[in-house]
């Protein structure tokens, strides 16, 4: 069994003289962590928190695995490191049921003005939360203040992932039919979406209001459209016997489309289907995506092909194919492939443990 837990957004609703115990709270957290992080990041020495407060301690602990996380990232990156303009802190807040009023919640916001007293705030719910609390989720007593909400968690113990066919549902990510499986399913693009944003934009500029980024709305249309499709090709890999996913991995389409709308939702696809594959006990198998849309899935060849219009025509042999469709399959043959080499090493182990307790 593993913990699975997932993170959502609650907006508080004080009132004037409690946001503003809450607005110093957040104040004063900011101004503890910053130079706590700096000091971590240049001095690594340690400091004496005694007498100084929970909330010190709390930016301490925070500013510790701050520093960690930005030195980690500079390893990746190669780039300088500094000490961030405006950290910021996350205060740790109880978190109650509410049963006398038309909120749902109570969060216990520490308050500054008075030591060793609280606030209560309440908190509204939303239907995300409900739906993955009716159904087995259950909520942390914690919550994280920040800057106008709280983060509440809640947690989930399933079943570990674990390959038991060697057969995988193919997942490929386009942009005239955004989703297309191994299977034949097809979903719809995004083009007609993007162009009512764009459309809506010009009014917009036209009436002289301010323009929003196309980038980022164009993003968050696509973020919405894949959620949808991420949670069917999981109940379909649930009904299928193909129980295993392969989808193209996001660190190598992200790298090679850096800055293009269908690497970017090639890549979130990715990471959305294997959060959801661990709530799911669904191995989610991630494959190198080279020349996936230019090899034949039926003869193997690569790049005596044809594309017109989504269109694969294979000249080795002949095959007439959807292109996207073409990619699906291919990905599914990477997805096996490595299915199969994960299950021969499972049964050399298995006879490997045989064999010792003989």
């Amino acid at each position: 069994m593993a913990k699975q837990t997932r993170a959502y957004k609650l907006k508080i609703f004080p009132t004037d003289s409690k946001a503003e115990i809450a607005r110093y709270a957040l104040d004063r957290a900011q101004s503890y962590l910053k130079p706590l992080l700096g000091h971590e990041l240049f001095s690594g020495a340690k400091i004496s928190t005694k007498g100084q407060g929970q909330l010190f301690n709390q930016m301490a602990y925070q500013a510790k695995g701050k520093a960690k996380a930005i030195k980690e990232s500079a390893k990746e990156t190669g780039k300088k490191w500094n000490v961030p303009l405006n950290p910021k802190p996350e205060i740790p807040v109880k978190i109650s049921k509410n049963k006398k009023s038309n909120f749902d919640y109570w969060v216990h916001v520490p308050n500054q003005f008075e030591k060793s007293k609280t606030v209560k705030i309440p908190v509204k719910s939303h239907k995300a939360l409900n739906e993955a609390l009716k159904s087995g989720w259950k909520m942390s007593k914690w919550a994280y203040l920040k800057d106008g909400y709280i983060l509440v968690f809640v947690s989930k113990e399933v079943k570990k992932a674990k390959i038991n066919n060697k057969e995988c549902l193919g997942i490929d990510v386009g942009i005239k039919h955004i989703i297309v499986d191994s299977l034949g399913n097809m979903a719809g693009g995004i083009g007609k979406k993007i162009r009512k944003v764009k459309h809506l934009q010009a009014e917009r500029s036209r009436q002289g209001h301010k323009k929003k980024r196309n980038l980022q709305i164009n993003k968050t249309l696509i973020k919405q459209t894949l959620d949808r499709h991420a949670k069917k090709i999981i109940g379909r890999a649930l009904s299928s016997s193909k129980i295993s996913i392969s989808v193209e991995n996001p660190v190598i389409i992200g790298n090679i489309s850096r800055g293009k709308l269908q690497g970017f939702a090639g890549a979130y696809l990715a990471r959305r289907l294997q959060v959801l594959g661990k709530e799911n006990s669904i191995p989610v198998i991630f494959v190198n995506p080279w020349k996936t849309s230019l090899t034949c899935s039926e003869c193997g060849e690569k790049d005596r092909v044809i594309r017109d219009r989504g269109a694969f025509d294979c000249l080795a042999c002949g095959i007439a194919i959807q292109a996207d469709l073409n990619a699906a399959k291919n990905i599914s043959w990477k997805g096996t492939q490595i299915a199969e080499k994960i299950l021969l090493n499972q049964a050399a182990k298995n006879l490997g443990r045989r064999a010792d307790a003989s």
